[in-house]
């Protein structure tokens, strides 16, 4: 959904996630679609899940749109998760 707002309450801040991951489009703008094997992210629990798209999130924070880059979608994910080094940049 173009130009949808996610909330931040449906999102965990995570510091060992080296990358920003949605499961679901709510919010997805400029998406790339990716198929499926494509790209894989390794989960903590040693298994792989597909990403099935990349692209830039639209996340509401305190009434303010914040835009996360280079988000991983990967429906497969039981939660959405921030990444403190994506952020930071380390």
């Amino acid at each position: 959904c173009l130009f949808a707002d996610g909330d931040l309450t449906d999102w965990s801040v995570d510091s060992g996630a080296t990358r920003h991951i949605a499961k679901t489009k709510e919010g997805m703008i400029r998406m790339e679609n990716l198929g499926s094997g494509m790209q894989k992210v390794y989960m903590g629990n040693n298994s792989y899940c597909d990403v099935m798209g990349v692209g830039s999130y639209r996340l509401n924070v305190g009434g303010t749109s914040v835009i996360l880059t280079e988000v991983l979608y990967v429906p497969s994910m039981r939660r959405n998760l921030v990444s403190v080094p994506a952020l930071t940049g380390k």
